[in-house]
């Protein structure tokens, strides 16, 4: 009987633990569209029959804490990646399946929860990220799992390329301009340009604050400077504000009175959403808006007056309150129904995002702007972004977030020097 099947017997516990229906049934869909592929996959696919029993097993260990319960996650870890591998070698003389592709991000989050204290989610992490990238410039053709796993992978992506002092790996490439998943939101019918919108920016802003730092230390280099200049404006030109307006009046973003008491003691309200997905679209395009002012920040810092083609009082002003935006979210993603903490585990990104954006104002507000009442505001800030990260971070078992080591990335986010692990060195 198909019911007695391995198979079978899996997709049941999955479906038991993610919910049959849509992306917004259960936490585990808060990680991206991408997830609702699985239950279709498990019977199809080894590696991800493997990928999703690693997850389970993961979640489990998570949830109730015990050697026995560990070793079983650990070991169907081993067997999934061995699986990955064997589709990855059958994969060498033609482009990867997108089942591999599934079962590479299956294990992002596995990773999670099996040892983010030791750093393991992190090494793997990059070592899955580059396969996945790869996977992907090798494909002339794609289907719908390619659209939703790249969709779900490129913000992560261009983050690590940023940090790198890198372009993206798809800078350039045909997959710029790849449509986003067939996604019907009620109530947001521009949800899918919206989409596609927030993946060129991610993409393009890695290109951005590489030649915003080349600008720096190649000041002579006009054709630099002057992309740098052009790009700048393009990209904050390119906004969702009036979609974002659109789903404050039909409150599918409402604005509540924040219950947190960390919260309402800085904020008096914070957002709620509808949706999961607009919560990921709307923080996305926030996240990449922070990103993109601390570029321009910097890039104008090399600029003579009469070059600076946007109100750079205005950049900053929006900066900052891009990050009261993001910090405004925090309460939703952290008391979302899960005793996973899923959505408060993805939150530490674009809490540290907001952190460079107060941290930019501190710097203006104790030099040559000097504002008292700006600095005291910008240093309470970035200090409760550090608690909460931390706070976040705990649930997990990672270590403690430093104010001077996010600083630093901060720096290099915005096209300043870059930072490696602790040790400043020149781009290679």
């Amino acid at each position: 009987m198909l019911s007695s099947t391995p198979e079978a017997a899996l997709l049941d516990r999955w479906l038991c633990f993610a919910g049959p229906k849509g992306p917004d049934n259960a936490a585990i869909h808060s990680i991206g569209e991408w997830v609702s592929l699985t239950p279709h996959l498990i019977a199809k696919s080894v590696p991800v029959r493997w990928a999703a029993t690693c997850l389970l097993d993961s979640i489990q260990a998570f949830v109730k804490r015990g050697d026995q319960n560990h070793a079983t996650a650990v070991e169907s870890n081993a067997k999934a990646l061995q699986c990955i591998r064997n589709g990855l070698g059958s994969s060498k003389s033609r482009p990867c399946k997108s089942d591999v592709m599934l079962a590479i991000k299956l294990l992002f989050v596995a990773e999670i929860f099996i040892d983010s204290d030791a750093g393991n989610y992190y090494r793997h992490m990059k070592g899955l990220n580059d396969i996945l990238c790869d996977a992907f410039r090798q494909q002339s053709a794609y289907d719908e799992a390619c659209q939703q796993i790249f969709y779900g992978n490129i913000l992560g992506e261009c983050i690590a390329a940023m940090r790198s002092g890198h372009d993206s790996k798809f800078y350039g490439s045909s997959w710029f301009d790849m449509s986003p998943p067939k996604t019907l939101v009620p109530g947001c019918p521009n949800f899918e340009s919206a989409m596609k919108l927030v993946m060129q920016l991610q993409i393009e802003m890695t290109h951005f604050i590489r030649i915003v730092r080349e600008t720096g230390e190649r000041p002579n280099d006009n054709t630099v400077r002057q992309e740098a200049i052009e790009l700048a404006t393009k990209l904050y030109q390119l906004n969702l504000e009036s979609l974002i307006n659109e789903l404050i009046a039909t409150s599918m973003l409402e604005i509540i009175s924040s219950s947190m008491t960390e919260v309402k003691l800085l904020f008096a309200t914070s957002y709620t959403f509808s949706s999961t997905r607009i919560f990921n679209l709307v923080l996305n395009y926030w996240i990449c808006r922070v990103l993109i002012c601390g570029g321009i920040e910097i890039l104008y810092s090399f600029l003579h007056f009469d070059e600076q083609r946007l109100n750079l009082a205005t950049v900053q002003q929006h900066d900052v309150r891009t990050a009261e935006e993001i910090v405004m979210c925090f309460e939703y993603a952290y008391t979302y129904e899960s005793q996973l903490c899923i959505m408060a585990m993805r939150f530490i990104m674009p809490l540290q995002t907001a952190f460079g954006a107060w941290h930019r104002l501190e710097k203006r507000a104790l030099g040559y702007e000097y504002k008292e009442e700006d600095a005291q505001r910008a240093m309470e800030m970035k200090k409760w972004c550090i608690s909460m990260c931390n706070k976040m971070g705990a649930l997990f078992g990672q270590g403690r977030a430093m104010c001077a080591f996010e600083e630093m990335k901060t720096e290099t986010l915005a096209g300043g020097p870059l930072f490696f692990g602790g040790i400043l060195r020149p781009e290679d």
